[in-house]
C-alpha cells in the first residue's frame, strides 16, 4: 500500500521495467483500471487493479505492471 497522505481521484501506475502501465479515475470500481501493455493493447481489467483508499492507494497483484524485481513508479492526483 502506498500511504500518500490524501485519497487521489486519479492514480497512474508505470512498471518502468517493461512499460506497462494502468490508470484508476474517481468513479472506477476498487481493484479495477484501465490497463495498457507495451504493445499498444488497452483493456479493463476489474480485478488486480488499483483500489483507493482515505490516504492512498493499493496495487493489486497484475503480473504485467506489478511484477517483482522490476521498477515501478506513480503519479497520484488528489
Amino acid at each position: 500500500a502506498f500511504s500518500i497522505g490524501f485519497q487521489p481521484k486519479y492514480v497512474r501506475v508505470v512498471n518502468v521495467t517493461s512499460g506497462d502501465m494502468y490508470e484508476w479515475f474517481e468513479g472506477m470500481a476498487a481493484a479495477s483500471a484501465s490497463k495498457t501493455v507495451a504493445a499498444g493493447t488497452r483493456t479493463l481489467i476489474t480485478t488486480l487493479g488499483i483500489t483507493v483508499s482515505a490516504d492512498g492507494f493499493t496495487m493489486g497483484l497484475d503480473t504485467d505492471v506489478n511484477v517483482s524485481s522490476e521498477q515501478v513508479s506513480y503519479l497520484a492526483i488528489g
